[in-house]
């Protein structure tokens, strides 16, 4: 696309939808609103809201790439069209799906006497993968209470926090 003189924003909105279209694929097999929600967190607020709606796209170029193949339009296509109504019902819903979704931020967790550094980005990343899994949490007290034994936890005790 370069090669074309194509803008640099449309070469990486490009490649981001071919390098998710293979990973997406296997969560149409297991279609719930967590996976719905893990796709949506992949895409910034500008992907997904903007003039270019890249989880749509990933879901027109899977259904253009399952029929390629030879396949009918039968259940496989079926379960990324569900898939797709799902990711938008999340969408619709609002619930948190990035890191600044969440009721809480860096300077709280350093005001918990957490050090201003790598551990911070952990914690974060585990609360949003927490808050994914059940948008309920996403509440101030709750997302301290599990930062404090996340980092208590995987990241004081060296655990290895993943």
């Amino acid at each position: 696309l370069k090669r074309y003189k194509f803008d640099n924003a449309l070469c990486e909105r490009v490649k981001k939808i071919i390098d998710l279209h293979m990973i997406i694929m296997k969560d149409t097999k297991n279609i719930n609103a967590v996976n719905a929600r893990r796709l949506l967190s992949r895409f910034t607020e500008e992907e997904v809201d903007g003039e270019v709606d890249l989880p749509g796209a990933l879901f027109v170029l899977q259904i253009a790439d399952t029929l390629a193949k030879g396949f009918s339009y039968d259940d496989r296509v079926k379960s990324i069209e569900d898939f797709r109504n799902e990711t938008y019902k999340e969408k619709a819903l609002g619930n948190p799906v990035r890191e600044k979704d969440l009721k809480i931020n860096g300077d709280d967790l350093i005001n918990m006497g957490i050090e201003e550094g790598i551990a911070i980005g952990l914690i974060k990343k585990h609360l949003i993968e927490w808050v994914i899994k059940d948008p309920e949490r996403n509440e101030f007290d709750v997302l301290t209470e599990e930062a404090r034994k996340f980092y208590e936890e995987e990241i004081v005790a060296g655990n290895g926090a993943e």
